[in-house]
């Protein structure tokens, strides 16, 4: 439920309030618990528009189908869990989310990382927007190195994968991986040209194996402290590129 959450509320902050599909956005988000329930054609009623309409919503947003939409709402949550928060525990999950990240950043991993991000002609980087919201400060050093980094959501890698070269790195930032727990999405990455470097907690899954390069981010995190380790590797990649 977590994964549609989030590319429904970065679809909201990135387009007008007058767009229809921002309606259909809405009533998805407001609606949340009774969708699964529901068939495309209620759906459709709820949201005043066409079955079409409401399929290349969802389309526009990485999702294949109603039945996609109703098959990703039926998973486990992974990201939030509904757990007590305690103060000293968050403080111990940030301070051991950035031992395991500096212990697992071997001088090794960081070598390799610069020398794919220093050969590559483009570098994007992909993630949700909650992530991406820490890479501007890493694109502003990075350009003043000399490297243009491009920053897109989730949501774009559709359209930029048909652009990349074998000359090209892609970089994803999915602490859960839930991203490619859609075929389709996973099916896009094992396909795409170029380098690509994964930033995760979850290093143990099926899917980086389609990865280049793996960079373990912290473990566990489950109310944001992941941003800590995330940090901690932008910030070491850049002051390591030469």
């Amino acid at each position: 439920m977590e994964y549609i959450l989030m590319v429904l509320f970065q679809y909201i902050r990135e387009h007008s309030d007058n767009d229809t599909n921002i309606i259909i956005a809405k009533k998805l988000i407001n609606n949340i618990d009774k969708v699964k329930d529901m068939n495309l054609e209620k759906f459709s009623e709820l949201c005043a528009c066409s079955p079409s309409t409401a399929t290349r919503f969802f389309r526009e947003i990485g999702l294949k189908n109603f039945t996609n939409v109703k098959a990703i709402l039926e998973m486990p949550n992974e990201v939030y869990k509904y757990e007590a928060f305690s103060q000293e525990g968050y403080y111990e999950k940030i301070i051991n989310g950035l031992m395991v990240t500096r212990n697992n950043l071997s001088n090794d991993i960081i070598e390799k990382s610069i020398k794919l991000i220093k050969d590559a002609k483009r570098v994007i980087i992909f993630g949700f927007e909650n992530n991406l919201a820490i890479t501007l400060e890493f694109q502003c050093r990075m350009m003043m190195k000399g490297k243009y980094v491009e920053v897109f959501p989730t949501s774009s890698v559709e359209k930029e994968a048909k652009t990349l070269t074998n000359n090209d790195l892609a970089i994803f930032i999915s602490f859960k991986g839930n991203y490619f727990t859609i075929e389709e999405n996973l099916k896009m990455v094992s396909e795409m040209k170029g380098k690509t470097i994964l930033i995760t907690e979850n290093t143990e899954n099926e899917f980086t194996k389609y990865f280049d390069l793996i960079l373990l981010c912290g473990e566990n995190s489950f109310y944001g402290e992941g941003m800590y380790s995330l940090l901690y590797i932008l910030n070491t990649l850049c002051a390591n590129y030469k």
